[in-house]
Formats: structure tokens, C-alpha cells, sequence
């Protein structure tokens, strides 16, 4: 994307946002002397985190106020990529979920089939060693 196309897009964005704002205000705010909000309410705003009646009041407020609509716009933006961030991390650990979970598996099967390999070579030996034990009672029952 080109810089004019995205000057473009937020000039389209502050745009269709103050046009929304204006037909969902119930009390727009027109003095140029009001207070700013703090980003903290209006992070909660974007978040969906207000009251009905809180948000109406943001609405109103972000109406006539050019630097706070902008603000929010900001935050708006920044909770879209950090919920892609987010998703892109989850994915990143479900595929090494995925990876630590084969490596336990084989990691599984190899000990098993080394502890039984372990076991018959005992199991082997301990039958020579009863055979070899069995063998002179035998050779003293034949003489």
C-alpha cells in the first residue's frame, strides 16, 4: 500500500468516524475550549469496556473533539494489531505445542523399546545362568 493511498484511507476513516459519531451523539459537543479524556477511558471505550450511558458521553465528547477522536482512532488501530500479534503468538505455540508433544512421543517410544530390549538381554541371561546352575545337578544324578 502507498503512503497517498493510506493518507487516503485515514482521511476516509476520520471521515465516515466523525459522520458516525455526529448521527449517534445525542448531545454533540461543539466548544472548542472542552477537556480532553484521558487515553485510559478512552482505551475502555474502544475496548467495549463503558457503560451504555459512559459511551453515549464519550460519543458526545469525541463529536467535537478533533484530538480525542484521533486518539481513539490510534487506539483503535493498536488493539487491531495487537489482537493479530496476539493470534500469531497463539499460533506460534500451538506449533510448538505440536512439536513438544511429537519429541515426548518418540521420546516415549524409544525408552520403551530400549527398556524392553534391556529386559529380555536380563531376561536371556538369567536363563543361561539357571541352565548353568541346573547343568552339574544333572551331570552328579548321571554318574
Amino acid at each position: 500500500m502507498t503512503r497517498g493511498n493510506t493518507n487516503s484511507i485515514n482521511k476516509s476513516f476520520d471521515r465516515l468516524l466523525k459522520l458516525y459519531l455526529q448521527r449517534n451523539s445525542n448531545d454533540a459537543i461543539q466548544n472548542p475550549s472542552i477537556e480532553h479524556l484521558d487515553e485510559d477511558h478512552l482505551n475502555a471505550f474502544v475496548e467495549g469496556d463503558l457503560t451504555k450511558r459512559e459511551s453515549n458521553s464519550v460519543l458526545s465528547h469525541l463529536v467535537g473533539c478533533n484530538m480525542c477522536r484521533k486518539t481513539t482512532a490510534s487506539l483503535a488501530r493498536l488493539q487491531t494489531e495487537t489482537d493479530e500479534t496476539f493470534v500469531q503468538s497463539s499460533n506460534i505455540n500451538h506449533s510448538t505445542n505440536k512439536a513438544r508433544d511429537f519429541f515426548a512421543k518418540l521420546s516415549e517410544k524409544l525408552f520403551t523399546q530400549i527398556d524392553s530390549a534391556v529386559f529380555a538381554h536380563q531376561e536371556t541371561e538369567k536363563k543361561d545362568h539357571s541352565e548353568q546352575d541346573k547343568a552339574p545337578e544333572n551331570a552328579d544324578k548321571t554318574n
